[in-house]
């Protein structure tokens, strides 16, 4: 169903959404993802990455320096990945080019949490940001 030119969208009940707005303007678009808040095991966090930036290359994502992430495309979310709790640094690099694009230092995931992670932003001015999915 449209309204005013949009589609509407049903999500799913008893779930959770994240939901983002992105794209530039004139062309944007709104994209629904089904969260997972069920806690990891112990000791353990669960992190997904998402891109959406409406213009990068796809992206290889590395948790100190150890690729976990292959090819993450635009508008798109990683599968939750299972991590041993700590401080990392998170680099994102175009998996064409092997340019690291954004860094993202020193970040403190707790145990027990499941967490995303954003790139936003356009193609040569990325950025990026953690957001707990659990408390």
């Amino acid at each position: 169903m449209k309204y005013c030119g949009v589609t509407r969208l049903d999500l799913p009940s008893a779930t959770d959404q994240s939901i983002f707005v992105t794209g530039f303007a004139g062309a944007t678009t709104g994209v629904a993802l089904a969260d997972n808040n069920l806690p990891p095991p112990s000791g353990n966090v669960l992190v997904r990455f998402v891109n959406t930036s409406p213009n990068s290359a796809p992206l290889d994502v590395l948790a100190n320096n150890v690729k976990i992430v292959s090819a993450l495309g635009t508008y798109a979310a990683s599968p939750y990945v299972q991590l041993a709790a700590a401080t990392t640094t998170y680099a994102f690099v175009d998996s064409t080019t092997g340019v690291t694009v954004l860094t993202m230092p020193d970040i403190t995931l707790n145990a027990q949490q499941t967490t995303t992670v954003y790139v936003v932003g356009a193609a040569g001015g990325l950025g990026g940001f953690v957001s707990p999915d659990t408390p």
